[in-house]
């Protein structure tokens, strides 16, 4: 996890992304994504693995054009995220489906609304694809 998470840390930052670590938070957010920056904040106390699941999840974000929109809804956003980093995790291998499956039903999904949002993820997964092609992770064959 901590090589996973270094390469994905390196695909953001040559995708002109700046990746920082903060110590604890009162919040319980494990991370955010800062648009007007292109800033991924991780926090420092997670696991790795936490870390990682956290990082696909904010680069889902940073690959989301509609994030950039005026009249964007947070709840599909948070869902197109968790659904394109939960892609892209099966992908490298990593079992994400515990957490996600919490986390979007915490956004209110349903079957109907993650279908509606489907196309979408599947775009957001392979802008995120596009980011980690040239590392020495494996390659993604999202259709």
């Amino acid at each position: 996890d901590i090589a996973i998470r270094q390469q994905l840390i390196i695909a953001a930052e040559a995708a002109d992304l700046v990746v920082r670590f903060v110590p604890n938070t009162s919040s319980g957010m494990r991370g955010w994504y800062g648009h007007e920056s292109k800033t991924i904040t991780l926090v420092d106390s997670y696991t790795p693995d936490s870390q990682v699941r956290t990082l696909l999840h904010e680069l889902a974000h940073a690959c989301d054009p509609a994030i950039a929109q005026p009249g964007w809804i947070r709840a599909e956003r948070e869902l197109v995220a968790e659904s394109a980093a939960y892609l892209v995790a099966a992908e490298l291998g990593i079992d994400i489906s515990a957490t996600s499956a919490h986390y979007v039903t915490g956004w209110g999904a349903n079957l109907k609304r993650l279908l509606a949002l489907a196309d979408e993820s599947l775009a957001v997964a392979k802008r995120v694809d596009e980011l980690t092609a040239q590392l020495a992770l494996p390659g993604l064959q999202l259709r």
